[in-house]
Parts: structure tokens; C-alpha cells; sequence
């Protein structure tokens, strides 16, 4: 393998989004790492135009010169990793494995209508509960009412009700087994213990035993298994993440919380139970749990995660492949680290929760000072954890920071220019008025007042606008019509005076405008014209 091309955000075919490569290939005896990587970016976020030449994508599309290699070394079989020469070497401080804690996959149920139920109203020997059709749902079963033993019910929560430093589980599941050891209960105990929820499970038996996982593994198994389940499940404090998160981009969105027990119904302690879209490390002790979960939450996590998995594999090798420090209650910085998570995870449930939008600059300012006890940890030092910060704004965003912007210390998932101005399309065809759409979108945490919009091709002003008013990460939209050009290449000159604050400001940038020939379609020859040439010797 002699270079690869990373395609996925160039979006190369027309209507299709889904995840490009191109690999450059010789006949030799093995590949010598590293190998040259070219990373393409597409601002717009559309596809190109399918008759767009070479020299006008290159100059539309942004495109970073990286490595790849394997996250093993030596071991090319194992998941190569794509960053910057630099960004790799800090990476590989956080690359290892972390055989003291293993993250699992959660349950699995192979037919989740017949265990994630809901519940109607408490009856005096049970719950009354139903197992409505949820959305998404393959296997399709008949909707019935039933009573069934409370203590065999939990909450659930599924991948989509994870989010960084939150949670929020919204919905039940029936679990018919030994919450100490995780075994499955067998039928003898839940006619003595648990008669209600047998009948249940007998009115879909059928429907059961047919499961593909249950033929596959549960062939001496009570016909209501359930999978991916161990005395782990039961874990009363659990670092969960989803397996499955991010656009269609090849590179991950990788983040965790931390899932505490709670009351629930009688329960006073009843542990939160992960579906299988969701991977989950147990815990016993909840300085522990909070700890690793803020090691997962840093930048250095985040981008290692980045550079060498997609959004749809973020699986249990996870933790086959990050290093994370063990835990040790005595360590200072291990207990500051473990105390910020937990004041994370308290910002974030009044932000979900209470819509408290003005504590989000709260939280950004806890996850830098978690990002700052984690380079101590790890030994990285403040030029190394700028170079991650540069390779992740490329990778992100197709953003090539400067040198010396201070700006390289924001959180990292804010884009570099205060403002951010997108203008589309920036290739049109010769002798043709085409309307031209801006968005604007304020990055600032101030909103920001009064801004006048200029846009000049060459030195002709072609469009002004005013905004009295842009909210912090909102967006604005403008558009014109683009008077008719001869083909060729145009500067376009961008001018903005505004408000941010009291402090009038200007800001100025530069794009590039390309105008193509126009095809002639060639006119069909009547039969006439065939005719006249063949006299005409044609």
C-alpha cells in the first residue's frame, strides 16, 4: 500500500453519502509504515458536481497531507489510525489497553418488543404493564396486557439516551434473571417466585424460541433468556457510551456517563440496565466510576478514538486499545479528576434537564480543567497537547489553525474563526445568473449586535445586508443573484463590522469564485443534413 486517499466528507458521487476511499497499490514484498494519507474535506457539506474537473475540486475542497499506521505496532491486522506525524506520537501515550477494566456489550434481548415494556398502573400482587410497538422495530408481536412480578422489572436505557455527562433512561425492561449472578432464572424458581411473569413469556413461546440467538446459544437455556447479560449487568455504577455515534464521517463521536443506581418502584437501589446498542465498564466504587469517565471525556480520548475507529464500530475493543491509569483512591489527582466528572454530570443534568443554557460556559470551563489534570496524568506536555488540538480541528472541522492563535485554547469542537461564513456554491457556469446563499453563524458566547455584511468581487461591491441581531450558535441566511460572468477564476472580498459585547470589530476574509465554460449540447442531424453530407462526401 502506497498512499490512501480519504474520501468520506468530499462526498465524491453525486446523491450518495456513505464512506470513500482510495488506495494506491504496487506489487512488493510488504508495506512500510507510515503510510502518506491524503484527508479531503468539503466545506459545503453537498456533493461535488459531477462535471467538475480536478483543478476545481482542489480549490473548492480542502485536503490535509496525514499518516496512517496500526494502533498495534507491528501488528497490521490490528485498526490503523490516521492523524498528523505529531498528534500520532502524543497518541501512543494513550494507547495500550486497560485489561482491569473490560467494557461488555449490554443486553440483547433478540426480540426487545417482548421485553421493553410499559407500565400502566400497580396492582396488588404485581404491575400492570403492556408491550406497545416502538418505532424501529423489526419484530412485530401481539399487544397485551398483563400482570407480572415487579422485582423482575428495570429501568432501561438505550443508546440514544446517552449523552455526554448525561443520561436519561425513558424506558422498562423485563428481566428474568439472578440479578447477583446474572444466570438466567430457571423455570422451577419462576413458578415459585415468579408465576405472573411466566404466563407472560408462555403467550409468546412461540415467538421466542424462534429468536435467531436463541437457537444459536440457548438451546439449553429456558426458552425467556436473555443475552449479553453476566453478573456485570447488575453493576451498580456503570461508565456507559453508545456504540453507535456521529455522521457518516469515518471518524467517531466518542463520548461517556456515568449510570447510578436509583429508586425505582420499591427498589431503593435498583441498578440502570444498558441495552445492547450501548457499552457499558461496572463498577462497584463511584469515585472509580466518575474518575474513568472523565479520562474518557478528555480531548486526548476523544481524538485517539477519532483516529482510528468509525461511528458505527465503537465497540468493547475499546478498551482493548486505550490505555486508562488505575484507579487509586490515595492519588490526589485521580480524586480531583473523579470530583470534576461528578460536577460535569451535575452541569449537565440542570442544562437537559432545567434548559439552563447559560451554565454550558460552567461546563466548558470543568472539561478544561479536566483536559489539564489528564495531560498531567499522562505526562503530556502543553506543545503536544496543542498538536492534538490541531489535528483534531483538521479532522473535525477541515480547519488549519494558525500558528500563533490563541484561539488554538477554546474547547475544541468550536470552529477557529469567530464567525463562520459558508458560501454556496462557489463553482457556477459562464453567462448565467445564479443565486447565492450565505450562512452566517456566530461562535462567539456573546451574541453578537448590529453586523454589516459586505461582499465585493474584485473591488465592485455585488451585495450588502445588515443583521441587527445574531444569537450565540445561531445561524443567519442571505442570498442574491449573481450577475452573469465569463468563465474563469474571480477573488471574492468579505467584510464584516460588528458588536460583540461593547467592542466594535472587523473581520475580512477571502474565497474564490469559479466560473466554467458552459457546454454546447451538439444539435441532432435530421435527415436532411445526413443526406447533404453523404452528397457532400461527409
Amino acid at each position: 500500500l502506497i498512499k490512501t486517499h480519504d474520501l468520506v466528507e468530499l462526498y465524491p458521487f453525486e446523491g450518495a453519502v456513505n464512506r470513500t476511499a482510495m488506495f494506491i497499490i504496487e506489487k512488493t514484498e510488504k508495506t512500510e509504515f507510515p503510510i502518506n494519507c491524503t484527508v479531503w474535506f468539503n466545506p459545503s457539506g453537498k456533493g461535488m458536481p459531477m462535471d467538475s474537473s480536478l483543478f476545481e475540486v482542489e480549490k473548492i475542497t480542502k485536503h490535509f497531507d496525514m499518516f496512517m499506521l496500526p494502533i498495534k505496532a507491528n501488528k497490521i491486522e490490528s485498526s490503523w489510525m490516521v492523524g498528523t506525524k505529531e498528534s500520532i506520537n502524543v497518541v501512543k501515550k494513550f494507547i495500550g489497553g486497560s485489561p482491569w477494566y473490560q467494557a461488555h456489550l449490554g443486553v440483547n434481548t433478540a426480540f426487545n418488543q417482548l421485553y421493553w415494556i410499559d407500565i400502566i398502573s400497580e396492582m396488588p400482587n404485581g404491575l400492570m404493564i403492556t408491550n406497545p410497538i416502538r418505532s424501529g422495530q423489526k419484530k412485530k408481536a401481539r399487544v397485551i396486557k398483563h400482570v407480572i412480578e415487579q422485582d423482575l422489572i428495570f429501568p432501561l436505557i438505550r443508546g440514544r439516551e446517552i449523552k455526554k455527562w448525561y443520561s436519561h433512561p425513558e424506558s422498562v425492561i423485563v428481566v428474568p434473571h439472578n440479578i447477583d449472578s446474572g444466570k438466567v432464572l430457571p423455570e422451577k424458581t419462576m413458578k415459585l417466585k415468579y408465576k405472573k411473569s411466566l404466563e407472560y413469556f408462555y403467550k409468546f413461546k412461540d415467538e421466542l424460541e424462534n429468536r435467531s440467538l436463541q437457537k444459536l446459544l440457548g438451546k439449553k437455556n429456558p426458552f425467556y433468556s436473555l443475552y449479553n447479560i453476566n453478573d456485570y449487568t447488575f453493576s451498580p455504577y456503570k461508565v456507559v457510551w453508545k456504540e453507535i455515534a456521529g455522521k457518516v464521517s469515518g471518524k467517531a463521536e466518542f463520548s461517556t456517563v456515568v449510570l447510578e443506581p436509583s429508586r425505582f418502584g420499591d427498589k431503593i437501589n435498583c441498578p440502570i440496565i444498558p441495552d445492547h446498542k450501548a457499552i457499558l465498564i461496572p463498577f462497584n466504587n463511584k469515585k472509580e466510576a466518575y474518575y474513568v469517565s472523565a479520562i474518557l471525556n478528555s480531548t486526548f480520548i476523544y481524538f485517539t478514538v477519532s483516529v482510528y475507529t468509525i461511528e458505527t464500530t465503537m465497540d468493547p475493543h475499546i478498551m482493548n486499545n486505550i490505555t486508562i491509569i488505575k484507579f487509586d483512591p490515595k492519588d490526589e489527582l485521580h480524586i480531583s479528576l473523579s470530583k470534576l466528572s461528578q460536577k460535569a454530570h451535575k452541569v449537565s443534568i440542570q442544562i437537559y434537564k432545567e434548559n439552563r443554557e447559560d451554565l454550558k460556559t460552567n461546563l466548558k470551563t470543568i472539561e478544561t480543567e479536566i483536559d489539564k489534570k489528564v495531560a498531567e496524568l499522562y505526562k503530556v506536555s502543553e506543545r503536544e497537547f496543542n498538536e492534538i488540538k490541531k489535528a483534531l480541528l483538521m479532522l473535525k472541522e477541515g480547519v488549519i489553525p494558525e500558528e500563533d492563535d490563541e484561539e488554538i485554547e477554546v474547547p475544541l469542537h468550536l470552529v477557529s474563526e469567530p464567525i463562520e461564513v459558508n458560501i454556496d456554491p462557489l463553482l457556477v457556469t459562464e453567462n448565467k445568473s445564479e443565486n447565492i446563499t450565505i450562512i452566517l453563524k456566530n461562535n462567539f458566547e456573546l451574541k453578537i449586535k448590529r453586523l454589516d455584511f459586505k461582499l465585493y468581487l474584485l473591488e465592485e461591491l455585488i451585495f450588502q445586508d445588515e443583521i441587527n441581531e445574531l444569537q450565540p450558535s445561531t445561524s443567519k441566511e442571505l442570498s442574491f443573484n449573481l450577475q452573469e460572468l465569463k468563465k474563469g477564476q474571480y477573488n471574492l472580498n468579505l467584510s464584516m463590522d460588528y458588536y460583540s459585547g461593547k467592542k466594535k470589530k472587523s473581520l475580512k476574509e477571502k474565497r474564490t469564485l469559479f466560473v466554467k465554460e458552459m457546454k454546447m449540447k451538439k444539435a441532432k442531424k435530421t435527415k436532411l443534413d445526413e443526406e447533404l453530407d453523404e452528397l457532400l462526401g461527409d
